[in-house]
This record gives structure tokens, C-alpha cells and sequence, in this order.
């Protein structure tokens, strides 16, 4: 999130308190504070409670999420609540700190206990602090802004480096001025070889709705290999907020991890045309090949999609999910999570698998709503598929059963095109080795519909329900 005043990231948790009423709860806010000791030192703590956009999202942290062990599950407000994610706390804070301007002031973590007034303050950014062993492109020293200039209209990238300049510039990161690249666009000259592109992390250009990517990318029908992010990324994409026009690009061999994961955009309001996409898309709430958000308005068309598009829970053994904010709607597609647009001439081949319902990791008060579909997950009112073909076989393992006592909590929808669907399907094929249902409602083209289905097709061998 955007720090609006202060100088520091920190965390202020005070150990006991006198009276129950004022027992420590710990959330996440945006703005942070520098305070001053008795003999002048600095720290940085946050003040009394830790909030995040003013909401309590959590109660009682343990040690190891302070630590780094642990995740918590909270919504961002620059998200509007669209997307809510996990995160952990030290890498969350590693995360802000690598985004700003190089400063003496932003070196190293560091753990220290400071007694005032008979509280305990465990500061964790100083003037030395260690960062988490991730490193990224957007990082100090690995992007390259030479090839930008705040006039320009048309400009060439030829190198990963360069991308990631891309990234630091449209974000507004290291004191850059934010540039969404409305009316200019961006050349792909060259393929960027998967040796370069894969020594560090991707970071989305355009990482939120606050600095939305605008302009045009003209991929030039070169090939992007190897781009990849972490299972601490809370989301993982080329772009983040589009809102231009991609055109002839192939992504080759993306993996994908953390909370939200897709091939050209995490949300997506343009036009993305004739773009290929192979890899691996595996994260803990929502993959998508192409886009998890399809906004009315946009477009994908005559793209395809090949590889795995998963999620999971069974890797987070540690985490917590606030009462409030226990809802959450899961998504796995080969093109988008949920559309409200239109999707036209794509296809898909793969696998796509659901492996969500791990009772250790679990909080008894959250509820799924997983929705999978081959082609999209949510096909919401305005949305239309079209001329569209699903090769990909879909499965779920280890989600709930009709035997569970959780059964009627956790809900899913699984269909051969679309796994829920309020809007059109037209003219669509599925051809898989096999689809295999452990859901609530499952189809051979829509586990779910409310919407039309004209000339749509299952020619699947096996489909076990």
C-alpha cells in the first residue's frame, strides 16, 4: 500500500496490557509513524493497534507470522476488496521497502527490543535491516529506465531489464513519477531468453487499479521466456491493471505462484489479440491462463492457452483468516477467472486442478466458493464466450465431498466451458481425455447455468462425476 506520511515501515506490538479490553489486536494500516526515544534514538512503530485501510482483518497474530513462518489472509483497499490475498508479514514489509527511492535509511531488517513505560516494542525496520531471500527485477541495480523519457510517444524494449523498467516507471517506484502510457506505446524488439528472464521475480507493470497500465504493447510476435514470481507474490501476471492493447506476444514457460496468477493481466478493462501462452499457473486462491478479471468492455481474441492452471491450499500449513473477510471466491480457468466481457476464438489444452481443502490450514469460519471452468470460471451477466475450444482436462482433489460436514459451506461449480454461467455461450467445443466432478454443480459445458448456451458441444470420452 501507498505510504501517505512518515519515513519508516514498523511494527509497534505491545506484549500485555492491564486489562482484557486492551489486549493487542494486530492489523494492517497505510500510513506509518517514527518515534523518538528517551535519549533521542529513533524507531519506527506503529501507533498502539496495527490497521490495515482502518479495518481489523485479524486478532492475535502468533510469533512465527512475525517471524515470517505464518500468512494472514487481508484485503487491499486499493483493490476495492476485489482480491483479497495472503501474505507474510516480513516480506510483506520487504516488498514496500524495495519499491522506494534508494536511501540510506532503507539497508537492512533488524529484530530489537526497546522497554519503555513498561511495554514491550519489537521494532522491525531500523537503520540496519535483511531483507528475505527474494530478489526481484524491479529490485535497485537489475531494471533499466535509459530507454524512457517522460515525452516520448513510441518506445523499444530488447531486454528483461529493460521490462522491468517498464514495471518501475508505470508503478512509480524509486521516486519515479507514475506514467499510466496513455496514447504511447511500448516494442518488443527481440525475444528475451528464459537464462536472463528467470534469474529474479517478476513484478506486474501497472500493479494496481491506483497505477493502471494504459498504453499499447506490441509484442511483434516475439516470445517472453520464462517469466516467474513465488508462492509469497500476491499476484503474479505481466500486468496487473490493463486498461490498453496488447497484441502478438507469446509468454513461454511462465510459473506462476502466490495468491492470484495469469498469463497478460491480473485485471483486465482493454484488448488483448492474437497472444500465446504456455506454463504453469499454481496459486492459493485464483489462476487464470489469461486474466482473472475480465471487466465489461475488454476483449481477448484469437489467443490459446497451454499448460497447467491449479490451486491449492495444501502447502499453507500456517495461516489465518479474519472472521469478517471468510468468504472467498475461488477461480481456475484457462482463459479468465470471472468475465464480463467478451472472449472470442481462444483455446485451451492442459491440465487444471483444484487441491483447496486442507482441514490444518483451514479456518472453521471460511467458506470456498470455487468456481472452475476450461475456457472461464464465472461467466457473469454481460459476459460472452464464443467460438471457443477446451481441450484441457479438469479434476479436483481433495475437496469436499457430499459425506462432509462442511459440505454446504464450501460450494463449488465445475463445467467443460464455464463453471458458473450468467451470461452467453455460443458455439463452443469441449475435447478432452477427461473431466472428473467432485462438485456441488458440474456440466459438461456449465456446472451451473442461468444464462444461454446456444451450439455448444461435450465430446469428453470419460466424465466422472
Amino acid at each position: 500500500s501507498s505510504v501517505t506520511y512518515g519515513s519508516g515501515i514498523h511494527y509497534d506490538g505491545y506484549l500485555k496490557y492491564p486489562t482484557s479490553e486492551e489486549l493487542a489486536t494486530m492489523t494492517f494500516d497505510n500510513y506509518w509513524q517514527q518515534l523518538t526515544t528517551a535519549n533521542n534514538g529513533s524507531y519506527f512503530a506503529f501507533n498502539g493497534k496495527l490497521k490495515y485501510a482502518g479495518t481489523q482483518v485479524a486478532a492475535g497474530f502468533s510469533s512465527g507470522f512475525m517471524n515470517g513462518d505464518s500468512l494472514i489472509f487481508v484485503y487491499l483497499p486499493e483493490w476495492d476488496s476485489l482480491l483479497p490475498v495472503f501474505i507474510e508479514f516480513k516480506s510483506f514489509l520487504n516488498d514496500w521497502v524495495r519499491k522506494q527511492p534508494k536511501d540510506s535509511s532503507y539497508k537492512t531488517w533488524d529484530y530489537k527490543q526497546i522497554t519503555e513505560d513498561k511495554r514491550t516494542k519489537k521494532a522491525i525496520l531500523m537503520d540496519e535491516y535483511s531483507f528475505t531471500n527474494r530478489e526481484f527485477w524491479i529490485d535497485e541495480g537489475k531494471y533499466d529506465v535509459s530507454w524512457y523519457s517522460k515525452s516520448g510517444k513510441n518506445f523499444t524494449i530488447s531486454s528483461i531489464s529493460q521490462l522491468a523498467g517498464l514495471s518501475v516507471i508505470c508503478n512509480g517506484f524509486h521516486g519515479y513519477d507514475a506514467d499510466n502510457f496513455e496514447g504511447k506505446i511500448v516494442n518488443l524488439s527481440t525475444d528475451l531468453k528464459e537464462s536472463e528472464v528467470s534469474k529474479y521475480l517478476w513484478w506486474p507493470i501497472g500493479e494496481n487499479p491506483v497505477h493502471p497500465f494504459l498504453g499499447t504493447f506490441n509484442g511483434n510476435k516475439k516470445v517472453i521466456y520464462g517469466l516467474k514470481t513465488d508462492s509469497l507474490s500476491m499476484h503474479s501476471s505481466l500486468f496487473g491493471v490493463f486498461k490498453g492493447n496488447v497484441k502478438n506476444l507469446t509468454l513461454k514457460n511462465i510459473n506462476f505462484g502466490g495468491s492470484w496468477g495469469a498469463g497478460i493481466a491480473i485485471q483486465n478493462y482493454g484488448s488483448i489479440d492474437s497472444c500465446y501462452i504456455d506454463g504453469i499457473l499454481k496459486n492459493r486462491i485464483g489462476a487464470a491462463g489469461f486474466v482473472v478479471l475480465n471487466e465489461e468492455g475488454s476483449v481477448i481474441k484469437n489467443s490459446a492457452f497451454n499448460g497447467t492452471f491449479s490451486v491449492y491450499t495444501q502447502d499453507t500449513t500456517k495461516f489465518s483468516i479474519g472472521g469478517t473477510y471468510a468468504e472467498v471466491d475461488v477461480v481456475v480457468a484457462g482463459i479468465a477467472g470471472k468475465n464480463n466481457g467478451l472472449i472470442k476464438n481462444v483455446s485451451v489444452n492442459g491440465i487444471s486442478e483444484i487441491d483447496m481443502y486442507n482441514k490444518k490450514s483451514t479456518s472453521t469460519n471460511a467458506v470456498y466458493r470455487i468456481y472452475q471452468g476450461g475456457i472461464v470460471a464465472q461467466n457473469l451477466l454481460k459476459g460472452e464466450v464464443s467460438v471457443s475450444h477446451n481441450a484441457a482436462s479438469l479434476k479436483q482433489v481433495n475437496v469436499l465431498d457430499y459425506s462432509s460436514e462442511m459440505y454446504n459451506k464450501h460450494i463449488t461449480y465445475a463445467g467443460g466451458i464455464v463453471g458458473h454461467n450468467l451470461g452467453k455461450i455460443e458455439k463452443a467445443i469441449v475435447d478432452s481425455d477427461s473431466i472428473i466432478f467432485k462438485a456441488y454443480g458440474s456440466g459438461g459445458v456449465a456446472g451451473y447455468n442461468n444464462g444461454t448456451i446456444n451450439r455448444a458441444y461435450n465430446e469428453v470420452p470419460d466424465i466422472v462425476s
